[in-house]
């Protein structure tokens, strides 16, 4: 672990690209989302961080953004795998082998999902396949369980919107950023 007074940002792999992605359905992520991205760069200056209402230029080529990413942050709520967007992104960052972080929101009411209603949605979305034109698109065939191994290789973070809890989310969320793009940290 560096120094507790050295901040550190890891360097990008290309020019142009960002650390992370914040993967996320607009009508129950997109809030969380400008607040982790605030708070990551809080926490983490010179971090580059995309947020698509900060940062998509071109909506026809999320999987070059997802390229010239190092790590993919999906926020799982409600609507996140009926979007045939969040799905090209979460394929893509699979395809690519992109690190991801999980992370789950516990309260049901503001769109939170479990790891078992995860499954089942991302199951039913193998029968979208055809109608978003995925078995034409280059991306692979990983599907509904091959997905959620990939989603849930390391440990899902609980997001919280409580501020000393919040604290602990986005410490866990900097950590799995820093030690995935900066091998020493």
């Amino acid at each position: 672990v560096k120094d507790d007074k050295e901040v550190p940002t890891p360097p990008l792999a290309n020019e142009g690209g960002y650390h992370t992605f914040l993967s996320h359905v607009w009508g129950t992520g997109q809030d969380q989302m400008r607040v982790i991205k605030q708070r990551l760069l809080e926490m983490i200056p010179g971090l580059s961080v995309f947020l698509d209402v900060d940062d998509l230029e071109d909506i026809s080529n999320l999987q070059g953004y997802i390229e010239r990413t190092q790590t993919v942050l999906v926020y799982c709520s409600q609507g996140y795998f009926q979007s045939k967007n969040c799905m090209i992104e979460i394929r893509s960052a699979e395809k690519m082998g992109k690190p991801i972080i999980a992370v789950l929101d516990p309260d049901a009411s503001r769109g939170g999902l479990t790891k078992e209603q995860i499954r089942e949605q991302l199951i039913e979305s193998d029968g979208k396949w055809e109608k978003w034109g995925f078995n034409t698109d280059g991306l692979g065939e990983a599907k509904g369980d091959e997905l959620y191994s990939t989603l849930f290789s390391f440990e899902p973070i609980d997001w919280n919107r409580i501020g000393a809890f919040q604290d602990v989310s986005m410490r866990l969320i900097a950590e799995r950023i820093l030690e995935r793009d900066d091998p020493t940290f």
